[in-house]
């Protein structure tokens, strides 16, 4: 539903698969430090106030194979009501054939532009 607006302001999507693989890291934290995109106000959905997002590259392995895609991050700041663990990256990328949930993968990211750090 996103993807045109992104498209729209710099950031082509389209050659990604239309949804999120959803990636627990939960015994860590992450923190968006200065991705690679970041776009405010983003008026997407009628009745529901504008949001900023921000994206930064990254590659998926899983099962000898690497996946282009983005770390996606929808700030939880502009989407009130909505709880955003810390500790769950959403990443959109290239069709994985066959992955199914609690399946484990190796995200490689930019370390300059996301933070990720063990949870006490």
């Amino acid at each position: 539903m996103q993807t045109p607006y992104f498209k729209n302001l710099g950031l082509d999507l389209s050659h990604l698969f239309q949804g999120t693989l959803n990636l627990s890291i939960e015994s860590n934290t992450f923190e968006v430090i200065t991705p690679e995109f970041t776009f405010r106000n983003v008026h997407w959905a009628e009745g529901f106030p504008p949001e900023d997002f921000s994206f930064s590259s990254c590659e998926i392995n899983y099962r000898g194979r690497g996946y282009q895609g983005y770390i996606y991050y929808p700030h939880p700041e502009t989407k009130i009501g909505h709880f955003h663990s810390s500790s769950l990256i959403e990443v959109i990328c290239e069709a994985i054939d066959g992955i199914g949930y609690g399946d484990s993968v190796e995200l490689r990211y930019r370390e300059g532009e996301i933070r990720i750090t063990q949870s006490r």
